[in-house]
């Protein structure tokens, strides 16, 4: 979920996530969300960017199994 610091959702942000020989980008959807599919457990970095905010890298999210929900705000 991506959102600004109001807590307010952020649509079509840009988000690209990255692991050693991954490499995935999607919009959030209307609901600020981001869903990648098929991942394996592990760390990855975070980028993202949207209209008005700054561009930000959260690195080492941690996916383990099948879902992970994180939370992320743009400045």
């Amino acid at each position: 979920i991506v959102e600004n610091s109001a807590s307010s959702t952020i649509a079509n942000a840009k988000v690209v996530l990255t692991k050693s020989g991954y490499a995935a980008t999607i919009p959030t959807s209307a609901c600020g969300f981001a869903y990648f599919n098929g991942l394996s457990s592990g760390s990855y970095n975070v980028t993202l960017s949207a209209s008005g905010h700054a561009t930000t890298t959260f690195p080492g999210i941690a996916v383990a199994g099948h879902t992970a929900t994180t939370t992320l705000v743009l400045p």
